[in-house]
């Protein structure tokens, strides 16, 4: 994603909550964010299929705009409640986070890897984030370290 960290006149590199009520309501100030590639489905959970390995772990090479900053990770939840029926974002349940990182440009690809205990909390997340192919007109700039 690209996400813009400026809130009036400050930079804000926080993780942000993006509740749907925040854009309906009053006195909120929005994350304009725009995706910098295509959406990965990083975890797909089965609760009726017996006990879930809480350790989610993985890795995936993206294809990323070159043009774009990448300066975030968006985390989408979606429940699946019967097989036409998907529950995304609420007032109560599966708010995105928008998670800061540090930022890169020029890249045509980026591996992303990620690993989370379900339940311990965003604390408890790491991701790592490097470019791994940069377009012509950008030099390779090294390994960049995500939030």
């Amino acid at each position: 994603m690209t996400a813009d960290h400026d809130y009036y006149g400050f930079t804000l590199a926080a993780p942000k909550h993006e509740w749907p009520f925040y854009t309906s309501g009053p006195g909120w100030y929005p994350t304009p964010v725009t995706a910098a590639s295509t959406p990965l489905t990083v975890s797909q959970v089965d609760f009726t299929a017996g006990l879930v390995d809480a350790e989610i772990t993985g890795e995936a090479t993206l294809d990323v705009d070159p043009d774009a900053t990448v300066n975030a990770v968006r985390l989408a939840g979606r429940i699946g409640l019967t097989p036409i029926h998907v529950l995304g974002p609420t007032h109560a349940v599966n708010g995105d986070k928008i998670l800061p990182i540090t930022g890169f440009r020029g890249a045509t690809t980026a591996m992303l890897r990620w690993r989370f205990r379900m339940g311990a909390g965003i604390g408890a997340l790491e991701l790592d984030c490097v470019p791994t192919s940069y377009s012509n007109r950008e030099s390779r700039e090294g390994r960049q370290m995500c939030f």
